[in-house]
C-alpha cells in the first residue's frame, strides 16, 4: 500500500511540474535527483519556508527565532503542532507559512519525508 501511494505523490508531483516550461524540460530530461543521506529533508524544507520572499538576514534572523523556539534548537514536527500560532507569529512568521510548516510537520510526523520512502519512489510516474 506504501508503493501505491508513493506512487501517487509521485504522480501528482510530476504533474504539477509539467505545468511550467522551466520544471517541465527539466523533467523531460530525466536526471535523477539523490538526497544525501546525511541531508535533513524536514529542516531543510522549514528553513525554505521561513526565507521564502525574505533577504538573507531577514531569513536567518527569523529562522533562528523560530528555532529558538524549541529544545536543542531543533523544531521537532510533534513541537511545531503543538506551538500555538501566537508563539510562532512572534518568532517573525506569517500565517502563510505557519500553515505551510505546520504541513511540512504534519507530513514529517506521518513518516514522509524518511529517505527510505524518497529513494523507493519511482523516476517516472
Amino acid at each position: 500500500m506504501a508503493s501505491e501511494n508513493t506512487h501517487h505523490i509521485a504522480s501528482d508531483v510530476l504533474t504539477v511540474l509539467r505545468k511550467d516550461p522551466v520544471m517541465a524540460q527539466i523533467v523531460e530530461q530525466g536526471l535523477s535527483i539523490e538526497s544525501a543521506k546525511s541531508e535533513d529533508i524536514y529542516f531543510r524544507l522549514l528553513s525554505a519556508i521561513v526565507s521564502q520572499q525574505l533577504s538573507t538576514k531577514a531569513a536567518a534572523t527569523i529562522f533562528g527565532r523560530f528555532k529558538e523556539l524549541f529544545p536543542d534548537n531543533y523544531p521537532h514536527a510533534h513541537l511545531v503542532l503543538e506551538t500555538p500560532d501566537e508563539t510562532l507569529r512572534g518568532a517573525g512568521l506569517s500565517f502563510q507559512k505557519i500553515g505551510y510548516v505546520r504541513n511540512v510537520a504534519a507530513f514529517a510526523q506521518g513518516g514522509n519525508l524518511e529517505h527510505a520512502l524518497i529513494d523507493a519512489m519511482e523516476d517516472e510516474a
